[in-house]
């Protein structure tokens, strides 16, 4: 197991000025070792550990006994059940706010114990007929890119070391090409045509691979016009723009849309952590809701084809 001074290695600076002020340490300028040196000095003084120890409340001081007692190392969902959530600071948390994710995702994965390294890159897979461990890099956010976001940067000397026996590679939502030839718009794009046509004869493009990553509607949008394009293309051989007038359908208004101004969305049931955690499989964590329920959900419905009707001038049902 490393020491205190080894498990600090490769943090950057301003992660130990974190930890620091939160042991109540000022640091004083130097190299990284110094500072080292004096931030372990500060957290392995008895006196001033047990200082901090003794203001802590009582449940707090509780879960650094059985923290102690089980040798430094406990499941984090365990610890979550016996002790309630753990506050949360740090750059951890910082880095957090960077990631395009919803809070019900992160909340969901916290509470089956899973632990998340953010800004962390894997440069390296250790192992030789079978993986043992992945080296990972440390990042800092850097200068903001195009897109809006600040970019990643590399930590020197920030490399450390994770056991592990299954790696699963994220696949992220990107359109990976390797063919020059095909237009791409800042490579993770296709460049289309008015009939959605890309640069290689017959082939077409649609979804997110043209727009990006987009909602469900935008998708099947795109794959009724695409489909429309293609039709049009095998038949004639010609590649028009794609024009879709949409259906009009007779929904009879069979309750005061006025009734429902002012309702809200149901609670969501779901698994609790226990039940996720134990059941070690694939099922849905929300569960399904009463017929009645879904009914009255459906009766929040804007109606935007009455606003549509209105707007082009025709009869409302």
């Amino acid at each position: 197991m490393p020491n205190l001074i080894q498990s600090l290695q490769g943090r950057d600076i301003g992660h130990l000025r974190i930890v620091a002020g939160l042991w109540g340490v000022e640091l004083v300028p130097g190299e990284n070792e110094a500072v080292l040196t004096q931030l372990s000095a500060a957290l392995l003084d008895a006196d001033l550990a047990g200082e901090i120890i003794d203001s802590l409340p009582t449940q707090a001081q509780s879960a650094l006994e059985t923290l102690a007692e089980a040798g430094g190392k406990i499941a984090w969902a365990a610890f979550v059940r016996q002790f309630g959530e753990i506050r949360e600071s740090g750059p951890g948390r910082r880095d957090r706010e960077q990631v395009p994710a919803q809070d019900a995702e992160f909340r969901a994965t916290e509470e089956e114990g899973v632990i998340m390294n953010l800004l962390a890159n894997p440069v390296l897979i250790h192992g030789d007929r079978a993986v043992t461990g992945i080296r990972l890099q440390r990042q800092m956010l850097g200068d903001f890119d195009s897109s809006g976001r600040r970019r990643p940067v590399p930590i020197k000397g920030s490399e450390f070391d994770m056991p592990c026996d299954l790696l699963v590679p994220a696949i992220g939502q990107i359109t990976w090409v390797d063919d020059e030839s095909v237009g791409m718009h800042r490579k993770d794009s296709f460049a289309v045509g008015k009939a959605f046509e890309i640069d290689l004869p017959g082939v077409f493009a649609a979804g997110d691979a043209v727009s990006g990553p987009a909602t469900v509607v935008q998708g099947v949008a795109h794959g009724n016009h695409v489909a429309v394009a293609v039709d049009t293309w095998l038949t004639s051989g010609k590649l028009d723009g794609v024009y879709c007038r949409p259906v009009g359908h007779d929904i009879p208004q069979l309750f005061n849309l006025d009734d429902y101004a002012n309702a809200h969305r149901p609670h969501e049931e779901e698994l609790s952590p226990e039940e996720r955690i134990g059941r070690q499989d694939f099922c849905e964590v929300e569960k399904c809701l009463g017929e009645k329920t879904i009914q009255e959900e459906c009766k929040r419905c804007l109606r935007c084809d009455l606003e549509w009707l209105e707007r082009i001038g025709q009869p409302m049902p």
